[in-house]
Formats: C-alpha cells, sequence, structure tokens
C-alpha cells in the first residue's frame, strides 16, 4: 500500500471558536487598558512637571519681590537716617549761629562747607521764635542760602509744617493760622517758590500733620495756583507793589 493520507484539518467546534474569540476581545481589551494607563501616567508625571516648574517660577517670583522689598526698605531706612543726621547737622549748625540775624547770619552761613541741611537749619531758628514767623523775612537771605533748590525748599516747607504742628497748628487773635503765615512769608521773601509749594503738597507724606496743615492752607494754594509757572528777569519790586502783594496772597 501507498503512504497514509494526511489527516483532515481539525476545525473548531463552536463553542472553543467562541471561547478562542472571547480570549483575544480580552487580550485586546487588556491591551487598550494598559495603553490608557500608560497615557494616564504620562499625563500625570507632564502635569506634575508643569506644576513644579509652576512652583519653581512662582517661588522665584516671590523671592525676587521680597528681595525688592527688603532693598527698597533698607534703602527707606537708610534715606530716612541719612536725613535724620542730616537735620541734626543742620541744626547743630543753626545752634551756633542764632546770635546772628541779617546779613552777618547770611554771610556766616555762606562761610560753612558743607552748607547745613535747609530742615535741620530752619527747625533751629523755628524753636527759638515760637510762634513768631516773622523771622522768616528777616534770615531770608540765609534762607536762599540753605535751600537754593526744590529738594531744599520743600525740607524749609517741611520744617513749618513741623513746628506748626509741635505747637498744635495754633492761630492768632484774628483766627490767621501760623503754618499759612508761615508759608506765605516762606513764599514772598522769595525763599521758596511755587514748584516747591507744589512738590510738597503733592508728596507721599499722608500723616495727620500734613493734613492738618494742607486744610489751613487752602486758600494760599489756591492762589498759588493761579500763578503762572513761569520764570521772569524782572527786577524787584518797589515796596508799595510788594505791600499789594501781600495783601493778595491769604493770610
Amino acid at each position: 500500500g501507498g503512504p497514509a493520507p494526511p489527516p483532515a484539518e481539525a476545525f473548531p467546534t463552536m463553542g472553543e471558536a467562541v471561547k478562542r474569540g472571547k480570549a483575544d476581545e480580552a487580550a485586546r481589551a487588556e491591551a487598550h487598558r494598559a495603553v490608557e494607563a500608560l497615557n494616564v501616567e504620562k499625563r500625570r508625571i507632564a502635569d506634575a512637571k508643569r506644576r513644579e516648574e509652576a512652583e519653581k517660577v512662582a517661588e522665584e517670583k516671590r523671592a525676587k519681590k521680597a528681595a525688592e522689598k527688603k532693598k527698597a526698605e533698607d534703602e527707606a531706612a537708610a534715606a530716612a537716617t541719612a536725613k535724620a543726621e542730616a537735620e541734626a547737622a543742620g541744626k547743630k549748625a543753626a545752634d551756633a549761629l542764632t546770635s546772628k540775624s541779617g546779613a552777618d547770619l547770611a554771610k556766616a552761613v555762606e562761610a560753612l562747607s558743607p552748607k547745613p541741611d535747609a530742615a535741620g537749619f530752619a527747625g533751629a531758628f523755628f524753636a527759638k521764635h515760637g510762634a513768631d514767623v516773622a523771622w522768616l523775612k528777616t534770615e531770608a537771605a540765609a534762607l536762599r542760602v540753605v535751600a537754593p533748590d526744590v529738594p531744599s525748599q520743600v525740607g524749609l516747607i517741611e520744617a513749618a509744617k513741623k513746628h506748626c504742628a509741635t505747637l498744635e497748628f495754633p492761630k492768632d487773635a484774628n483766627l490767621k493760622s501760623l503754618v499759612q503765615q508761615a508759608f506765605k512769608a516762606l513764599f514772598l521773601s522769595e525763599i521758596a517758590d511755587v514748584e516747591a509749594f507744589e512738590a510738597w503738597r503733592d508728596g507721599d507724606d499722608d500723616s495727620d500733620a500734613k493734613v492738618k496743615a494742607l486744610m489751613q492752607t487752602t486758600e494760599f494754594f489756591s492762589y498759588l495756583d493761579t500763578i503762572d509757572d513761569v520764570e521772569t528777569d524782572e527786577e524787584e519790586e518797589g515796596e508799595e507793589e510788594e505791600e499789594e502783594e501781600e495783601e493778595m496772597v491769604p493770610m
């Protein structure tokens, strides 16, 4: 006899086919779940990295802001210390000159180097004269020497405010406030100009003393607001014109 015929191909039964199909479906589902789990993990890692980077950036911003704040505070403290020391030195220089007046005082101040701090210098004379601010006109020449520019003139105005604050912002028998009389004297004696008064008024100081001073000098500042802020080369006015101007400026 010849070779034996090959065995007939075995076909799965219906039950086996269904079982195999379910197994394949389960495998595909498992593979899908594995891919999804992997994608979820990738997203989690990416989100965590973004949060970490965002937190790092935020921390750097906080650190920078804190550093800038500290720097500003340190600079402000240093400036305040320097200002206090300058005022103290100015007061000391003035204390040594309070026996002088008029041209003699101006000459003595002119000879000083460096020039004393305007606020401290004026503070000493304010303390000497109490509620009498007529000395501002008498010593105008010396005050111009110590306050040749707007910042130093602002110091004079501030000194006037501080002095009036220590006296609790008094008024005379005619209800004229001392602080407005002092401001008027500083302006009419050409010691402090319009820019200085505006700089003082618009400054950052919001203390109760400044608010009180502003309340008592409303008419004075209204008057200043009507003046053209232009420098002129006109000669000094005569006594009659000066008296007329004094009448115009609110007391």
